[in-house]
């Protein structure tokens, strides 16, 4: 970014020549580039001094936020032969030093400190003010054009950042979808397994009780027994109905991400219906059995309790 008044080799664009008090001298300067645009004036000499005015457009900030600072400040011209000097205050070039320029073939070469110390030079041509209205438009219309390409660029990117944001969503879904299913399978198994144990205790009640009375307390702690088998299914039961919420949150989730990036002009890697129809059947297949092995437990249940209360009923009562 250039930070003096006039950046080196400024090259303006057109040329005229104007007179001042019958000097063949012009009055009126400009110079521009990519970057800034310059203009010096001043007004017909008198007694080797003149007033005028320096303007400095230059581009700041960074596309696509940039834009254009215009400057203008007044200065007093001494000349001393081809020699011109500009002393003001308000520009950086003009802040505690003079601003020197060499009249030389209609042209005006500047030499302004910078902040290092070192000189930079620009060269200026006569112009006129349309000359740098167009330039300092030019200028603008660059800034814009600078700006849109680089807002074009960063909405790209963004767009790519987003569809591969998205693109991992997706996949993160069918993941999340995949191990929500294969959880249910895991709770059915457990609850399978619960039941399992809950047969193998009726098992034992039913031998218990064939022995009557005298085994009445034995069979008793056996329905205790079933019952605890009741709970343990029915937390299976709970677990796995969890479960299937979350997998059908999940299936919907990857249907709703799968649409938007769609719509976003992503392309599925794969198809996430297949993903969406197992964990669905994997859902189905889980409710049937599982309500299966729900009532085949609340049987057992009722079965045990008939059993336990008939032994500890009147028909065993006073029986040694």
């Amino acid at each position: 970014m250039r930070t003096a008044l006039i950046a080196p080799a400024v090259v303006a664009i057109s040329a005229l020549a104007l007179t001042a008090c019958g000097s063949s001298s012009p009055t009126y300067y400009v110079g521009a580039d990519r970057t800034a645009v310059a203009r010096i004036e001043w007004s017909p000499p008198q007694h080797g001094h003149a007033i005028g005015t320096i303007t400095d457009d230059t581009l700041t900030g960074d596309a696509p936020s940039g834009s254009v600072d215009v400057q203008t400040v007044a200065v007093t011209v001494t000349f001393h032969g081809a020699t011109v000097t500009f002393a003001g205050a308000g520009l950086y070039a003009l802040a505690g030093e003079s601003l020197t320029g060499e009249l030389n073939d209609g042209m005006l070469r500047i030499t302004a400190p910078d902040a290092s110390g070192y000189l930079e030079s620009a060269v200026l041509r006569p112009a006129t003010p349309a000359a740098y209205d167009s330039d300092l438009a030019n200028l603008r219309q660059q800034v814009r054009r600078d700006d849109r390409i680089a807002a074009l660029r960063q909405a790209r990117r963004k767009t790519a950042a987003q569809l591969a944001t998205d693109q991992q969503q997706v996949s993160s879904d069918e993941s999340n979808l995949a191990a929500a299913a294969s959880q249910i399978s895991g709770d059915l198994a457990q609850l399978g397994t619960d039941l399992q144990q809950a047969t193998t205790d009726m098992q034992t009640l039913s031998t218990d009780a064939a022995s009557g009375c005298s085994n009445a307390s034995t069979v008793t702690s056996d329905d205790y027994t079933v019952n605890n088998d009741g709970s343990a299914v029915g937390n299976d039961a709970m677990t796995l109905t969890n479960d299937i919420s979350t997998t059908q949150s999940d299936v919907s989730q990857l249907q709703s991400d799968g649409q938007a990036l769609q719509k976003a002009g992503g392309v599925l890697r794969g198809d996430p219906n297949v993903a969406i129809s197992q964990a669905q059947s994997a859902i189905s297949r889980a409710v049937s059995q599982a309500d299966a092995d729900i009532d085949t437990m609340n049987q057992y249940m009722q079965q045990a309790y008939k059993t336990a209360s008939s032994l500890a009923g009147s028909a065993c009562a006073g029986a040694s």
